[in-house]
């Protein structure tokens, strides 16, 4: 398989499958962070862009985060940390 069918093959997948499993997952992970009175921090979003997709520079091939992926993630936690509630 090439690269561009392999991106293709990841793009339609990302459109039409991905979308509603992370959903579903989490949903679940907050539903259950909630009965234990935890905080629920959603790392989807900030990777999303207008369309629900996953932006372009965050991804190699529409599916898999790479490094800058990572980094939004962890400058979110870090966002979390930082709060002035977190800090006990």
């Amino acid at each position: 398989m090439t690269k561009e069918e392999k991106i293709a093959r990841y793009s339609k997948l990302n459109q039409e499958v991905v979308p509603g499993k992370n959903a579903m997952a989490n949903k679940a992970v907050q539903e259950l962070a909630e009965r234990h009175h935890a905080k629920y921090i959603d790392i989807n979003d900030p990777l999303k862009d207008r369309d629900g997709n996953l932006k372009a520079e965050y991804t190699i091939e529409g599916m898999h985060i790479k490094e800058e992926g990572y980094r939004a993630i962890f400058d979110l936690f870090m966002g979390y940390a930082k709060e002035p509630r977190w800090n006990v």
